[in-house]
């Protein structure tokens, strides 16, 4: 039952110290370090091949689906270069389009992706096989327009500032872009590098109207990313696109910094579905992930169809990267905590606030092995814990208070 709580733990992560070990902290990854504690990135995995699980064929009217969002029960689509400025909304039991939304004021030169936060949804008008577009922009309604059968949107009109040459190069661009997702207060676009099957990432403002934006970083995805999505409740990224030999693929990533997408764990699965034009994907729920692919009729004869992609075997609560208060009933208390020495070898000292009614301490390993539980007398807000037999390595040290709230802090035994 110790064993459940650790997994039941959400996103945080704590500082340890000023010498601060850095290399690979996920224990699934070939070259993980128990007693790393900065995330530097490192972690290699074997090759991952999965075959996710058809659930539906797509109607006709959807067969050019390009991007994907799961909001309230239902997936939200859209077709890409110039089909209507329609969104449709799938019953994902059936498979059958239930809502259909007209963009009153907008036109679809070509969407490719589409995206949400808790007010507003986002769709990407920038698919730019050519090269040469200058009128790259982001139509935003709210996301209570989904109710009604007519919406209007705003614009966020926006350009590369490296791209200096828009000579029309049909599939040959680096300046292309087929995804968008929100994290936090920004938009992050994604170009789609027909040439070198690289991409960049650019960070948007979601309030300015126009825009220049400059890349962040560069990052060798060995193919073409097509579709984006965030577990805002783990903190996952995953990426969908495919490569020229049409094999779809994801990237998973996860223990980033807002400023570093691909500087935390990457983790690549190949679709095993040859000549799948994967485009859109969608967050559903836990490990759980919705994916769709446009017809294909030139080379093979593919229909467009709904997909779901379970990420658990790649990604769980004991690598996520940092640890936080569980989902279900608790909150976090942020109070004053001092832990030190951090990384400690003999002694442990823990100070809290004198107002804070704490009742326990707990340790937890890296793996989610409950290791030691003191209870707390009324009135103390000060404990020294003997960790001179524990192995070296991570632990999470939690601080109960009351019925709902916990205080966690990783610490590291050397």
């Amino acid at each position: 039952m110790r064993f459940l709580f650790l997994v039941g733990l959400y996103v945080l992560s704590s500082p340890i110290s000023n010498a601060q070990l850095s290399g690979c902290r996920d224990y699934k990854a070939n070259n993980y370090n128990p007693q790393a504690v900065n995330n530097d990135g490192s972690c290699k995995y074997p090759i991952n091949n999965y075959s996710p699980t058809k659930l539906h064929k797509l109607p006709s009217e959807i067969k050019e689906t390009s991007g994907l969002v799961y909001i309230d029960g239902l997936l939200w689509t859209h077709n890409d270069s110039g089909g209507d400025a329609v969104l449709y909304g799938l019953d994902p039991s059936s498979g059958n389009v239930i809502r259909r939304v007209v963009i009153a004021n907008a036109t679809n030169i070509d969407w490719e992706d589409i995206t949400n936060d808790d007010e507003s949804v986002y769709i990407g008008d920038f698919g730019n096989n050519n090269g040469d577009r200058k009128n790259l922009r982001i139509f935003k309604i709210p996301i209570a327009s989904l109710e009604e059968d007519t919406a209007y949107a705003s614009k966020i009109d926006f350009s590369f500032s490296d791209q200096t040459d828009f000579t029309s190069n049909p599939l040959k661009t680096d300046y292309d872009a087929e995804s968008i997702v929100s994290i936090d207060d920004k938009l992050y676009v994604f170009s789609k590098n027909w040439n070198n099957q690289q991409t960049r990432t650019y960070i948007l403002d979601k309030n300015l109207a126009v825009q220049s934006v400059s890349p962040i970083n560069l990052f060798n995805s060995n193919g073409m990313i097509t579709g984006a999505t965030f577990n805002n409740k783990d903190g996952v990224l995953v990426l969908c696109g495919y490569n020229v030999a049409l094999q779809p693929f994801v990237w998973l990533l996860w223990d980033f910094s807002a400023e570093d997408i691909w500087g935390g764990n990457k983790r690549r699965v190949n679709l095993q579905l040859p000549f799948y034009q994967m485009e859109g994907i969608a967050w559903k729920e836990e490990s759980q992930y919705y994916l769709t692919n446009e017809e294909l009729k030139k080379i093979v004869s593919i229909d467009a169809a709904l997909f779901s992609l379970d990420v658990s075997k790649w990604i769980d609560s004991l690598n996520l990267g940092h640890i936080g208060v569980p989902t279900s009933g608790f909150e976090h208390e942020h109070w004053e905590l001092n832990v030190y020495p951090n990384p400690a070898s003999q002694e442990l000292n823990i100070k809290w606030e004198s107002s804070i009614d704490v009742q326990s301490i707990e340790l937890y390993s890296i793996d989610g092995k409950y290791s030691e539980l003191w209870p707390i007398l009324p009135g103390e807000n000060f404990k020294i814990l003997d960790v001179s037999n524990y192995n070296p390595g991570q632990y999470f040290l939690v601080l109960k208070s009351g019925e709902n709230y916990h205080q966690v802090k990783r610490i590291l035994i050397h």
